[in-house]
This record gives C-alpha cells, structure tokens and sequence, in this order.
C-alpha cells in the first residue's frame, strides 16, 4: 500500500508539473512496478484449501489450477506457535509426498481449527513435533 501511495502522490505531481525536479520521477518509476508486481504475487499465490473426505484440496483461482491429495500422500504436518506481543500466531505447514508444500495460519484461514483437528483426528502419525 505505502508503494502505491508513493507512486500515486508523485504522478499527481508529475501531471501538475512536467518540469518537477528529478526525484519527483524516480519516487514515480520505482515503487509503481514495484508495487504492480507484488500485487501479481499476491494474487498467483492466493490459494483455497478443502480438507474432507480424506482429501486435501489445493486450489489457486487465479492461476485456474486445482491439486487434489490423498491423506496418504500427506508426508508430514506441522503447527508452529510463536508468541507475539499480546497474542499468538499459530501456522500449520503440510507437506505432501511430490515434495510441494502448504502452509494456512490461524489468521488467515476461518476454520483452522477444524482443520487442526480433522488432521489430528485422520492423521496423528505424520504429525512433527
């Protein structure tokens, strides 16, 4: 958002005054792209998890894939705790036997806890400690 914000305000400048000073278009050029491509980033990498039926459902909207895993190919799976200032961030990494991974945290994802659960209830073995 601050890459935007910065690219925003000095386009403003650059269209009320074509002649402003050299800064003006560096403060332009750099962070636009910049903040073009972390936006892309964000959105190839933006994924949907299902967890039933003895699957795991990977899917990525945007880059119109969908990878389905049994609870056999699951490897290994893991809670990691980090205690912050005044609250907890929790984040369960999976990883799967063709060697991909994915990660939801507790922030980010509205059913965590099911989904904790339904792991330590399918699959309690793989779980790392």
């Amino acid at each position: 958002m601050l890459a935007y914000a910065i690219a925003i305000l000095n386009l403003n400048v650059l269209i009320r005054n074509p002649e402003a000073p050299w800064y003006n278009y560096a403060l332009f050029l750099v962070p636009g792209p910049l903040a073009v491509g972390l936006t892309f980033r964000m959105l190839l990498n933006y994924k949907i998890l299902y967890f039933g039926k003895n699957q795991i459902q990977v899917r990525y909207p945007v880059r119109l894939s969908d990878q389905r895993y049994m609870l056999k190919d699951l490897t290994s799976w893991k809670e990691e705790k980090v205690k912050t200032m005044g609250n907890h961030y929790k984040e369960l990494a999976l990883r799967f036997s063709n060697g991909k991974s994915a990660k939801l945290s507790l922030q980010e994802h509205t059913d965590y806890h099911k989904v904790v659960k339904y792991l330590e209830k399918k699959c309690p073995k793989k779980r790392l400690r």
